[in-house]
């Protein structure tokens, strides 16, 4: 018998909730501009214990061989996290205090995740956080591509597995207008040659408008959610080498005015280049513009952070991490000052974060052969921080699957981690968690197994599941090991796997989960089980590079354990 994703009363009884499966827009990190990544729309693509110095093993999720976990109804009751006994916001708490969450968000390896994607729908947010839970991650970075729309839901799931969640921000534009007011369009950056549609909105940090509905919703983000931490990425100009591609800006209105107003006189040209002031000809003037755009996103972030009406105005304690853009070469230190407008030194200095990540660029990132121990090569970034910060925590993010031919495997990120530790970071993130290399070479297998609703019982997987096959009942086969009869003492319970086999009535797949509904009597349905699954594939329709082949489970068998009498 074969049942597809069943949508009624199973779904009320094992208390899971399935959405609606949509496309997703996927978010980019790493600069933008860059040659195109692969993606399932249109917008460029782009793990935490303590780290290896405090006695973390590396390469958290690697491929290994599985341990499965059992937990009954009351153990998993007993293994949850006491929630709401931190930090307690307009829209729910968080389990942690802002001093435990820095423990997690400020060390060892974390995934970033942006649940608009379609790996992410189409599934229960408590799914989506015990896979990363399964993978041993303890901190994950939140992508929030709109301030006015947030999945409340997958951050209290997070809280529930002991999860913490940064709130990745983008300061710089946006993937999303929801919620902008109708004059928004005013607010966008003039470039040079105009962008390429990639998804992205950049816009002008010079805007007083702009400026003033950014601290307000970042301040209304952080009152209303109960994230853990709050991050503000990609406050850069556009873009690396813009002034050859044209990608660079901004050279609009706003900005304009920001420099009479500042200096007393014209900008230079960017467009014109008979103007006798354009750039290259006037280098004392290019060098004030240059100042200004430094200044200006210094001065934009110190006032989302610290000013009147802030994020820590209003939400005090709540860790703040600043993010600029690291690159490989010479006098990268300066190209990113003069290209993204981004002086790090700067920013630490007057914004006062309590931890700041390097971003790496699409230069980088880009490249098949980027070895896992480029981050070396970002020493001279560090040594400029630490010239003003000397203690200030560090992190490091690195894509590892926006384009097809730079994805990154286990081996790859194992690799990258020594290098990070090595060179002085703290933590860092990988972009993004389901597109790294690991997704289209691991094999679905059964990581933890627990009971349901009366008569569920549950298999986790280390991946998300295809529906069709995960939903085959003629792929699971359950033995009864013992009887809760023959548990509680009583004569003539103990069964072999000969004498007791349960049928398989139902199935049912929640991303990483396949929940089985089993029929018999009821002192064998609540009994010491053994599953044998095979035939089970991963969902490969939902990667983001959709055109590589499913792979199938290899034939496994795991334990459940006896439902105990506290629990029915």
């Amino acid at each position: 018998m074969k049942v597809g994703q069943w949508r009624t009363g199973v779904l009320l009884q094992a208390t899971l909730c399935l959405g609606v499966v949509t496309l997703g827009i996927g978010t980019a990190l790493g600069g933008r501009h860059g040659p195109s990544a692969q993606a399932q729309t249109s917008s460029q693509a782009e793990m935490a214990g303590q780290n290896q110095a405090e006695g973390q093993g590396q390469g958290q999720g690697m491929e290994e061989t599985p341990q499965v976990t059992t937990e009954s109804a009351s153990q998993q009751e007993q293994n949850a996290p006491a929630v709401g006994s931190g930090v307690t916001v307009s829209g729910g708490s968080s389990p942690f205090t802002p001093e435990e969450a820095k423990k997690l968000l400020f060390h060892g390896p974390t995934p970033t995740v942006d649940p608009n994607f379609a790996y992410y729908q189409g599934r229960s947010p408590e799914s989506v956080a015990e896979e990363l839970a399964l993978r041993g991650y303890k901190a994950v970075h939140l992508v929030i591509t709109s301030e006015k729309n947030v999945n409340g839901a997958l951050i209290d799931a997070l809280h529930a597995e002991g999860i913490a969640v940064w709130g990745m921000v983008w300061a710089g534009g946006t993937y999303s207008t929801t919620g902008f007011p109708p004059q928004w369009p005013q607010w966008r950056q003039q470039l040079i040659t105009p962008a390429a549609p990639s998804g992205f909105i950049y816009l002008s940090l010079f805007n007083p408008d702009y400026r003033a509905w950014k601290k307000q919703a970042v301040a209304e983000l952080v009152k209303t959610y109960p994230i853990d931490g709050i991050e503000l990425v990609e406050a850069f100009f556009p873009n690396w080498d813009g002034l050859k591609s044209g990608v660079y800006g901004d050279i609009g209105p706003a900005a304009q005015a920001a420099f009479r107003q500042r200096y007393g006189e014209e900008p230079p040209e960017f467009i014109d280049r008979n103007s006798p002031r354009y750039y290259t000809k006037v280098p004392d003037l290019y060098q004030k513009w240059v100042q200004l755009r430094v200044d200006g996103i210094t001065d934009f972030l110190n006032d989302l952070v610290n000013g009147v009406g802030g994020i820590r105005a209003s939400r005090p304690g709540i860790p703040v991490a600043t993010w600029t853009l690291a690159t490989r070469g010479p006098n990268a230190l300066q190209k990113s000052r003069e290209d993204l407008g981004e002086d790090t030194a700067a920013i630490v200095t007057k914004v006062r974060p309590d931890i700041h990540f390097f971003q790496t660029n699409w230069p980088d990132w880009i490249r098949a052969t980027l070895p896992p121990t480029y981050v070396r090569s970002y020493a001279p970034f560090v040594a400029e921080l630490r010239r003003v910060a000397p203690d200030l925590p560090i992190g490091v993010q690195a894509d590892i699957g926006s384009a097809e031919t730079a994805r990154r495997g286990w081996e790859w990120i194992e690799q990258f981690e020594k290098a990070a530790w090595e060179t002085g970071f703290s933590t860092y993130t990988l972009y993004e968690y389901f597109i790294g290399e690991y997704m289209y070479t691991e094999k679905p297998r059964i990581m933890k197994t627990s009971r349901g609703a009366e008569g569920w019982i549950i298999l986790s997987f280390n991946k998300r599941v295809d529906a069709d096959s995960g939903a085959d009942t003629s792929h699971y086969r359950v033995l009864v090991l013992s009887t809760t009869d023959a548990m509680n003492g009583a004569a003539g319970g103990d069964a072999g796997p000969a004498a007791g086999e349960l049928e398989v009535t139902q199935a049912f797949v929640d991303g990483n989960r396949v929940l089985l509904h089993l029929t018999g009597p009821e002192e064998l349905v609540n009994g010491r089980l053994q599953v044998h699954a095979e035939g089970v594939q991963d969902a490969a329709s939902l990667r983001l590079l959709p055109n590589y082949p499913a792979l199938t489970m290899e034939p496994q068998d795991v334990t459940v354990e006896a439902q105990s009498p506290v629990a029915r």
